[in-house]
């Protein structure tokens, strides 16, 4: 009788020791693929989440609509790169329209037989009476023939108009020359001349 409640407990403690191993390994041992693939992807998702990042917030300001901004700063916004071409071309149109202004006589001579215009030249000095007396008429008619016929008045006596002055063989003062829109001369007169007389003269070149 002894010996087999002695092998009974044995056998009890045996079987309690085997399923107490039992569930301890059962406890270690590491997850199925599967559930360890989920519980990967769930890390990950949770990482993912917590990168994305919130957008800042816009404040009622930054709504502001262009219409409450003030004209000028509106009109520096919705200016453009086109606005500017549009400035620098009309500025450059401008420059062009424009007649550059001679630099002297000889130049001014130039300028209107390229232009076929009729030119009055009037060699003369300050110094001389006569001379002074036909600047007077010269100045009476050039607002009459603005646009007709070109007046240049030439002062011998300045040393940028002596070449000019003996091109074209000046040696008396006033000396009148009348000149067509060919470029060609049509009167010439040494002294004073009356206006009357010198109006048909220019009369004949006008164009």
């Amino acid at each position: 009788m002894k010996k087999g409640y002695i092998l009974t407990a044995v056998l009890i403690l045996v079987m309690a020791v085997g399923w107490g191993i039992y569930n301890y390994a059962q406890k270690t041992a590491p997850a199925p693929a599967g559930e360890a693939n989920k519980a990967s992807d769930s890390a990950n998702k949770s990482n993912n989440t917590d990168q994305i990042k919130t957008p800042p917030a816009i404040s009622a300001q930054d709504k502001e609509p262009a219409s409450n901004l003030s004209p000028e700063t509106a009109q520096k916004e919705t200016a453009g790169p086109d606005t500017k071409i549009e400035k620098q071309s009309a500025s450059v149109a401008n420059t062009k329209s424009k007649p550059q202004t001679p630099a002297n006589a000889a130049e001014a001579i130039e300028q209107a037989k390229a232009n076929g215009e009729s030119m009055w030249l009037l060699f003369r000095s300050q110094s001389c009476a006569p001379c002074v007396e036909m600047k007077k008429v010269f100045d009476r008619l050039q607002p009459e023939y603005q646009g007709k016929v070109r007046f240049i008045a030439i002062d011998v006596d300045a040393e940028e108009n002596q070449e000019l002055a003996m091109a074209w063989g000046i040696q008396y003062i006033p000396a009148t020359f009348i000149l067509n829109s060919k470029g060609e001369i049509n009167y010439e007169n040494i002294g004073f001349f009356p206006e009357e007389d010198l109006k048909k003269e220019l009369d004949r070149v006008v164009k």
